[in-house]
């Protein structure tokens, strides 16, 4: 019995010295960072400008690997059954860690099946209106919509983050409006807002997608105001109370469960001094997009209470799952 208890002692120990070692060495060979959306959008350019600067911090080159499909699933999935050695990361964000997978009967993985690095960077959650002038502030469009309840349209891309906050939105403010969908990538919901005739009354988007279309921006969800809008209230401020708390749209960086914890460390230490680089910041900006620090706990409990919010939501507006 002692013997047993000898050699498993010696192993355990074995292994921790080859994986502190490991992780001494990490990286000698490039690492992928699988984006589960396509090419060009705001996750895919932030994740490259990150590649960019783990490449110069720890010397290995950082690939993109972009793994499209089934809103985030088909990408993430991959980097599930990845081998836990930290030559495969991914992006983990709302959408991939929470939204998509709360909207399946059988989803293929749960955030849980991962291991979460930490937070690089944040952008807001905006409300926008049409360039027209037809609301000048949120106010204005908070009286129209109870002056005619059912008669406005807002537009949101289809099954998504925007969508369930737009819907919590109507929700808290006592109101109704008619939902127009949009699949894909937000261009055809900034688009809904900028055409001439019939255009949409207000929808739910991201920050970076507001940064060139001159929309107007005339609410914040969550609970600060954005630097990149000045001038902007939160929905609270404009009088829209009782939204509850939510999780800020993320961008963060996931594993796969098992991969060294030195290596996590060294990763999210990597995270860290990104966000105090001032080049970093600069190029963010153009994104709407600011450096978020947190480590793997919090972003876990973050990923906890977006999908007990999403989940609150569905089960409010009878959303079925697929």
């Amino acid at each position: 019995m002692f013997k047993t208890l000898l050699r498993v002692g010696i192993c355990a120990t074995l292994l921790a010295c080859l994986s502190q070692q490991a992780a001494a060495q990490y990286p000698d060979r490039p690492v992928a960072i699988v984006v589960p959306f396509g090419a060009g959008g705001p996750s895919d350019t932030i994740t490259r400008i990150l590649a960019e600067e783990l490449q110069r911090q720890l010397g290995a080159t950082f690939i993109v690997e972009n793994k499209p499909g089934a809103g985030g699933l088909i990408g993430t999935q991959h980097l599930v059954k990845a081998t836990p050695d930290g030559y495969t990361i991914g992006l983990a964000v709302n959408s991939n860690m929470v939204t998509s997978i709360a909207l399946k009967d059988n989803p293929p993985h749960e955030a849980t099946d991962l291991d979460m690095i930490g937070c690089f960077a944040e952008f807001p959650l905006v409300l926008v209106g049409p360039p027209s002038g037809k609301f000048a502030s949120l106010q204005d469009l908070l009286k129209a919509a109870k002056d005619a309840p059912g008669k406005l349209n807002w537009a949101s891309t289809s099954m998504s983050t925007q969508m369930f906050a737009g819907l919590d939105f109507l929700s808290a403010a006592g109101l109704s409006a008619v939902n127009v969908p949009f699949g894909g990538a937000e261009n055809a919901v900034i688009t809904s807002l900028l055409l001439t005739e019939k255009p949409s009354d207000f929808a739910v988007v991201l920050g970076p997608s507001v940064m060139g279309p001159k929309v107007k921006v005339l609410g914040i969800f969550g609970e600060k105001r954005s630097s990149f809008f000045l001038g902007v209230p939160t929905l609270a401020e404009g009088g829209v109370k009782n939204l509850g708390k939510r999780s800020p749209i993320f961008f963060a960086l996931a594993a796969p469960r098992g991969t060294p914890q030195a290596i996590k460390d060294k990763l999210l230490k990597a995270l860290e001094v990104a966000q105090q680089n001032p080049e970093i910041i600069k190029r963010l900006a153009p994104f709407a997009t600011t450096p978020l620090k947190c480590g793997s706990t919090a972003l876990a409990e973050m990923i906890a209470l977006d999908r007990s919010m999403v989940e609150k939501t569905m089960a409010a507006n009878g959303s079925k799952r697929q």
